[in-house]
């Protein structure tokens, strides 16, 4: 089944947590608020655009410890919900 473009109510929407594979280290762009990503690092996006992610790192428990921008080649592909 496909839809025409368009919003999507928020009750659909389910949270997914990306791995990151590769780092990030924003002090080369300081003029944005970006995030600090490390291999291993957990994190859910909020929104995507021009090659970049914003969104949250999680850490132990589920809480978020940091937002901000990041490169989306950081990231490959949402986990598996569980």
């Amino acid at each position: 089944m496909q839809s025409a473009a368009g919003w999507v109510p928020r009750c659909v929407l389910t949270l997914a947590h990306f791995r990151v594979y590769s780092p990030y280290d924003p002090s080369e762009h300081a003029e944005v608020q970006a995030m600090a990503l490390k291999p291993g690092d957990l994190v859910t996006v909020q929104n995507f655009g021009n090659g970049w992610s914003y969104g949250s790192r999680v850490g132990p428990g589920g809480a978020h410890e940091a937002h901000g921008w990041f490169p989306q080649t950081c990231i490959f592909q949402p986990l598996p919900l569980q």
